[in-house]
């Protein structure tokens, strides 16, 4: 399964940012954080204090939340079909390795696009 609702929005850090759409440089950006966050996530997850802190804090170290909408265009960009999937401007977790597959294809359009 690539993508599951999150039962909580609280859960989801920056919840009301992620209604507006972003830009390829934006759409980067926010994944790259999402993603750093899951990767520490991971890191801590190694010990007991570690876990404690990711449970608390809401952070997955295997799945990335996102909304609706920036869902689907990150599915767009990894040639996956979420449109029956995906209900409106719900809360959503993206599988980390699909994440990192969107993030590949925006870092080659970000490393292109002129800067403003």
């Amino acid at each position: 399964m690539i993508i599951g609702r999150l039962s909580d929005p609280s859960n989801s850090p920056g919840f009301a940012a992620e209604s507006t759409p972003f830009n390829v440089d934006e759409l980067y950006i926010f994944l790259s954080m999402r993603i750093h966050a899951a990767l520490e996530a991971q890191k801590r997850a190694i010990w007991f204090g570690g876990r404690l802190y990711n449970r608390l804090s809401g952070i997955s170290e295997s799945y990335i939340p996102l909304t609706g909408p920036l869902l689907l265009t990150v599915l767009e960009l990894v040639g996956r079909d979420g449109t029956s999937l995906v209900l409106g401007d719900q809360p959503y977790e993206l599988r980390l390795d699909f994440a990192q597959k969107a993030h590949d294809v925006l870092r080659v359009k970000f490393e292109t696009s002129p800067s403003v």
